[in-house]
């Protein structure tokens, strides 16, 4: 939403906070402060100023809208932070002044400098010459100009760096299903509303297996020690020929060590999500809605999924998902 304040200047959404928030002039936005009149979104913006800041340069022209102490318009940053140390008083150059009117009949007026601060801004500022051309902005995340707004690129640039974690490809992989991944990454990182957990939150809850009412709920037990949902996940791994585990703190580094070609992995952790999906939905309708099924019943749905999901990858890999369902059906 930044980017679109200074870089689409058509949109309407930019245009509104351009005239209403900023009073029609777009460097307000790096010295206004937030207020309690303005939205929750509005001070979330202006809070964020810091991290974009260098992201948003000017190229100075005219210097008529390029502002001294405020515009990213030298390598030094804002200078009212740079020369924050030598203080503006003792560099008496206004607090509104553009860089147009620190210019006369081609050169420019600036006091002399009293500190090594002042003396590199004063001699980056000798190298520039105004125009009759239009300052304008320049967009440049992480160190490299861009002409248009990227996403991604930001959310690397905004995120903390963590090194992968050894279930990446096991959770994540080309072929899944987005819902079942990020529900099985939910399972992996022990974060679904299990019963033990709704237990530890201090919250009353019966803490028996929805599908065994034998032991004690936890993601540990779901998947696989309940006697139910092994039942299913046994049919299915052994249709894809995989010997599993019960244990789900092993199963992932099982699931990792298994060595074979790209269609029978992929089928594999394409099977073991989908049964883990179908139980984890399963088990909820029985909670909310006391609708039961037998694990035949589940085994089927399963295996309808992965079906499906396989049918579905016809369109972008034709060749792949022809191998993916020879082998589901040869196995």
């Amino acid at each position: 939403m930044i980017w679109l304040l200074f870089f689409a200047a058509d949109s309407i959404w930019a245009t509104w906070f351009r005239e209403e928030i900023l009073d029609g002039d777009i460097e307000s936005f790096w010295v206004i402060n937030t207020r309690q009149k303005h939205s929750w979104l509005v001070n979330k913006l202006l809070d964020t100023r810091d991290i974009v800041y260098p992201w948003i340069r000017k190229q100075v022209h005219n210097g008529e809208t390029t502002y001294f102490w405020s515009t990213n318009w030298s390598p030094y940053g804002k200078l009212s932070d740079y020369l924050k140390d030598s203080g503006s008083l003792h560099f008496p150059v206004g607090s509104n002044a553009t860089l147009a009117e620190l210019w006369d009949n081609g050169d420019w007026i600036i006091p002399h400098a009293r500190s090594n601060r002042q003396l590199q801004v004063i001699t980056y500022l000798s190298t520039l010459s105004l125009t009759l051309h239009i300052d304008e902005f320049e967009w440049w995340p992480g160190n490299q100009r861009s002409t248009s707004y990227c996403t991604g690129a930001i959310y690397k640039l905004l995120r903390p760096l963590a090194p992968q974690v050894p279930w990446h490809n096991e959770v994540w992989f080309s072929g899944g299903i987005p819902k079942h991944m990020f529900l099985v990454w939910l399972m992996v990182r022990n974060r679904c509303p299990t019963r033990d957990r709704i237990l530890s939150w201090g919250l009353q809850t019966d803490p028996q297996c929805l599908f065994c009412n034998t032991e004690n709920e936890s993601i540990a037990h779901c998947f696989f020690d309940c006697s139910f949902t092994w039942e299913v996940w046994k049919v299915i791994a052994a249709k894809c020929g995989f010997t599993s585990t019960r244990q789900w703190i092993t199963l992932l580094p099982q699931l990792k060590a298994h060595t074979t070609n790209k269609v029978r992995k992929t089928l594999l952790l394409l099977s073991w999500q989908a049964v883990l999906h179908t139980l984890w939905t399963k088990r909820n309708r029985r909670l909310h809605n006391s609708q039961f099924s037998s694990s035949d019943g589940l085994i089927n749905h399963a295996k309808l999924t992965i079906k499906n999901r396989i049918s579905s990858l016809r369109t972008d890999r034709l060749k792949f998902s022809s191998s993916l369902m020879q082998l589901w059906f040869v196995t």
